[in-house]
């Protein structure tokens, strides 16, 4: 061990990752196989290293997709370095990083027990409760009844296409304007596309159900970060969009279930469990075993989501989740 710690904006390698998460016991981390950890390191929009002479000794990462939600992943610095002021360099370097990279109004959250919420403090996150943390470059805050509502029920339904593919997705091309919504009756069919919503579907959804202020300005950097979902879905009713939903994270370790909506006439009918059903299909298909998946629920949502093997996390950590141990392994008998 040296005093020359240095800070640098780079990726470790996938030995100095397995080194640092086992370091401070995070086994179920370290016990992925490379080919995992590297697709997860290399899916990050920002990683730093703390670095002692030629040793990696702490890293931390942000996931996402990098317009509408950010993810603080993995601040983990070694013990001999504990305490020694390397894990407030790593933070340090990621608010700066995000006080250029996150548009104003965008989600920025972390996970962590009630005992680690004075040190995030100092970097302007907020205690919202049950372990989540957001960010705002002012240092303010939400109140913690609004905290992780973005995935609610039938408020929302995720689902479809991996991020940036619109070649062959049917629906409006991106920018055009949104077709005024049905109401649910007879004779009125919603066919659930595998795709993204458009810019201006998005804000449509967003504004029926009273998420003001959540989305970027400029239309291009929205349209950026919707084509970062790794699958996304769009419930379609005489081409208009009802409702939507998406997946988002690295695609390996950390699967978030976000966005999930459905405008106010349509709730209640049964497309939230429709959107949510090809969430769970895609990640049948496509989530590796051991990933984290989550979502931040309403707290009168957590009925709906344990239907798809979502749990309660303990009372000092936020959100639902489950361990995602391979295909079907969601559904309950």
């Amino acid at each position: 061990m040296t005093d020359d710690l240095r800070i640098e904006a780079r990726a470790p390698s996938v030995d100095e990752f397995r080194r640092i998460v086992a370091a401070v016991d995070w086994h179920e981390l370290a016990a992925h196989d490379d080919e995992v950890l590297r697709r997860s390191l290399d899916a990050a929009l920002f990683t730093v290293c703390a670095v002692d002479g030629d040793e990696c000794i702490g890293c931390v990462r942000v996931i996402g997709d990098g317009g509408l939600h950010f993810y603080v992943e993995e601040v983990a610095v070694v013990p001999a370095w504990q305490g020694r002021g390397a894990g407030r360099r790593l933070m340090q370097a990621v608010v700066d990083w995000l006080a250029d990279a996150a548009p104003p109004g965008a989600a920025v959250e972390l996970l962590t027990g009630r005992d680690r919420a004075d040190f995030y403090g100092r970097f302007g996150f907020k205690w919202q409760g049950a372990g989540v943390m957001r960010w705002r470059p002012d240092g303010g805050g939400e109140p913690a009844s609004r905290a992780g509502s973005r995935a609610g029920g039938e408020h929302g339904a995720p689902a479809g296409v991996r991020g940036g593919d619109r070649s062959e997705a049917p629906g409006p091309t991106r920018g055009a304007p949104p077709e005024a919504a049905p109401l649910p009756g007879p004779g009125v069919e919603v066919v659930l596309v595998d795709r993204v919503p458009t810019p201006a579907e998005e804000r449509r959804l967003f504004e029926a159900v009273g998420w003001y202020g959540e989305l970027p300005d400029d239309d291009e950097e929205l349209a950026a970060a919707l084509d970062r979902s790794l699958f996304a879905v769009c419930a379609v009713a005489d081409g208009a969009v009802v409702g939507c939903a998406r997946v988002v994270g690295d695609g390996a370790v950390y699967l978030y279930v976000q966005d999930v909506i459905v405008l106010p006439a349509w709730q209640g009918t049964g497309l939230g469990d429709r959107l949510m059903q090809a969430v769970m299909g895609w990640l049948d298909a496509c989530c590796p075993p051991n990933a984290f998946v989550a979502l931040f629920a309403a707290p009168d949502r957590d009925g709906f989501y344990r239907r798809y093997g979502f749990e309660l996390r303990p009372l000092d950590e936020p959100g639902m989740a489950q361990q995602w141990r391979g295909p079907g392994s969601w559904q309950r008998e």
